[in-house]
């Protein structure tokens, strides 16, 4: 039984799709596919079945994922531990946020970190798809949206304020319609959630 396909089948159920799953682990679809099989061939029982496009673990499932899970919080651990020895603040530090708040807020902020700390390198992964923590590919998430993934530790450490602005020489208009964002991250972001309160026509623009 190989690790990395008790590492897929959490990622699947947690992703729920084969496609999210594949863009989490950074594979393709058919080897996401084909690891669920070589685990279920392992076992010699299947562990998933898919109803109405929901996937449902079986009774063997719940065992495989309930160790993948384990084997997880195992080596996250472990990575924790050796952390917390390392002497000073030195290293790799990942830290995942929206491209907005990287660019506006987080950039300006790093020549005063690394006058503080000058053996640390900050490596800014930016985008509005949630970065998974739990897999280790970001150390810190600065999000807009509550963390779902358990054992994660999350602190309030700011306030973004929404408003409606525009030039002082155009004429505002109840029936004129708005331009949202899209969901095309499949995510409740307040950005795109927040002009659907105003109760106006809008349109959306996939930027």
């Amino acid at each position: 039984m190989s690790w990395d396909d008790l590492l897929t089948l959490s990622t699947l159920m947690r992703s729920g799709s084969y496609s999210a799953c594949a863009r989490e682990l950074d594979l393709t679809h058919a080897t996401v596919i084909r690891r669920i099989r070589r685990l279920e061939q392992a076992l010699g029982k299947p562990v998933v079945t898919r109803e109405d496009n929901t996937f449902r673990l079986t009774s063997h499932g719940h065992g495989a994922l309930a160790a993948a899970l384990q084997m997880e919080q195992a080596a996250d651990r472990l990575l924790r531990e050796t952390e917390a020895s390392s002497q000073g603040v030195t290293g790799e530090v990942r830290i995942a946020a929206t491209a907005a708040m990287g660019s506006h807020y987080l950039t300006p902020r790093l020549p005063g970190l690394y006058r503080a700390h000058p053996h640390i390198e900050v490596c800014l992964q930016l985008g509005d798809h949630i970065t998974s923590l739990a897999k280790r590919r970001a150390h810190i998430g600065v999000r807009l949206a509550r963390p779902q993934e358990a054992d994660m530790v999350a602190l309030k450490v700011g306030r973004v304020r929404f408003g409606m602005y525009g030039a002082a020489a155009t004429s505002a208009s109840a029936d004129g319609p708005l331009c949202g964002l899209t969901e095309h991250s499949g995510l409740a972001l307040p950005e795109v959630q927040w002009p659907k309160t105003l109760g106006c026509r809008f349109g959306c623009a996939d930027f």
